[in-house]
């Protein structure tokens, strides 16, 4: 039976095509902008100024003082700050180290290069890392990756000079590895472990998808991590970064400009004129409702759906993030199109419209002096969406099958296999099954490796 293409949108439709060319111009518009923001702000620089691109410069500035000095000197703020004036940082300005130890792992190369070079070789690096996981984990179509390029979030988090791709492309990583290669998998998730708060899910998925080894390898990845930084900088170190919290959630839990900024439920709450605890409240609630959904959603295994669920319930269930953090969102958003692209069905008009909000809501974020508290809704649309498909649909592996017509060889676990054959992750469970790459679409045609 013929289709009827009028019940809704269609990915080789012309007014599809239309509706992407108009999004891809407007996210084009909106990351020239801020391209033209970073190259001004690259053009204050002098012998003794140095341009901030927001908070890069407090990351190199990490990276300086631990070569120098005692790293025990990141959590002790006015020490800090002495040292971070001397670098370049207006005197009130302030950027502390609210990061763990095992952070510092991480930033320390940032010492190797002078200041400039620096953001721009971990920017364009990680942006490639970034966008070369999108491409082996979520889809080789030419539109989504260029998508993602152009996305507000991008350039954004770009402009932000901060790790948020280096967060995306760990967590997705880890969930495209973790049927095939769960060693591997868990390596990359245990060092997504220097920002805890992204992995609230994780462990709930593993556990719920039946991927011991990932699980116990993450773990043990973590750990290593942990007396790795101990072994660095002395177990003191620890005691240090706890003592500071405190401090730093004081210090900007109720600051209006930085909450504009942050996409979670406690954040919103907070803006609209709830007190901190009844905002921690409902977050705890979502943070529960979202963590059941994933676990429900990952039973039948690492499915493109249950993972894109993952990406996006993940902002609604930290209680701090930024929006630089949300890369991992456009990950999601990946999945849940090419998800639909290979089982050839349409779009909603809903789903075109939440998809759309997803694309853009971050422009908001950037306003200055303005609290747009609306990121929560918009991701829990998304989710909400993604989980809808879920329902609706047979699930469908998360790595991008074959688009030259052959087949390929895919382990499914039994509940995929009884629900209808649906696709999963190669190497999952250990039930071989073979299937072929369906519903291969102009605008979003995938390519093989």
């Amino acid at each position: 039976m013929a289709q009827d293409k009028r019940s809704g949108w269609y990915p080789d439709q012309r007014r599809t095509i239309y509706l992407c060319a108009v999004v891809l111009m407007g996210a084009t518009f909106f990351t020239l902008l801020y391209a033209q923001i970073i190259w001004k702000l690259y053009q204050t620089r002098s012998a003794t100024h140095l341009p901030h691109y927001t908070d890069f410069f407090a990351l190199w500035s990490y990276a300086q003082v631990v070569f120098h000095h005692p790293a025990a000197d990141l959590y002790r703020d006015e020490i800090l700050r002495s040292y971070q004036i001397q670098l370049g940082m207006g005197a009130d300005e302030h950027c502390p180290f609210p990061y763990p130890p095992t952070f510092i792992l991480m930033v320390w190369p940032l010492y190797l290069l002078p200041y400039h070079m620096s953001y721009i070789v971990t920017m364009l690096a990680t942006l490639a890392v970034f966008l070369w996981v999108v491409r082996q984990t979520c889809t080789h179509s030419p539109f989504l990756l260029l998508a993602c390029l152009l996305a507000p979030v991008t350039i954004a988090s770009i402009w932000a000079g901060q790790f948020g791709f280096v967060a995306g492309a760990l967590i997705v990583g880890g969930i495209r590895l973790a049927g095939t290669r769960p060693i591997l998998a868990g390596i990359l998730i245990g060092v997504l472990s220097y920002k805890p708060q992204f992995g609230l899910l994780i462990p709930i998925a593993l556990i719920s998808a039946r991927l011991w080894v990932a699980f116990a390898s993450a773990s043990a990845a973590a750990a290593a991590m942990a007396a790795l930084a101990t072994l660095a900088f002395g177990i003191g170190i620890w005691s240090d970064w706890i003592a500071m919290l405190p401090a730093y959630s004081d210090l900007w839990e109720n600051v209006p400009e930085v909450l504009g900024m942050r996409p979670t439920v406690m954040a919103t709450l907070q803006i609209l004129g709830a007190g901190l605890l009844p905002a921690r409240i409902v977050q705890g609630a979502v943070s529960l409702t979202v963590a059941i959904v994933v676990w429900r959603m990952f039973r039948v295994g690492p499915t493109r759906l249950a993972a894109a669920a993952l990406l996006c319930g993940t902002m609604l269930a930290t209680p701090h993030a930024y929006f630089y953090d949300m890369p991992m969102v456009l990950a999601a958003m990946v999945l849940f199109v090419e998800d639909r692209v290979q089982a050839n069905r349409p779009f909603t008009t809903v789903e075109v419209g939440i998809l759309f909000l997803a694309m853009f809501f971050p422009c908001s974020m950037l306003m200055k002096d303005v609290a747009v508290p609306g990121a929560p809704a918009v991701l829990g649309l998304l989710f909400w969406a993604i989980v809808r498909g879920a329902d609706r649909a047979a699930p469908t592996a998360i790595r991008p099958e074959r688009a030259n017509g052959h087949q390929d060889t895919s382990k499914t676990s039994p509940s995929a296999s009884v629900a209808g054959a649906g696709r999963v992750m190669p190497g999952h469970n250990g039930h071989k099954s073979k299937f072929q790459a369906v519903g291969r679409l102009p605008l979003f045609v995938s390519h093989s490796c």
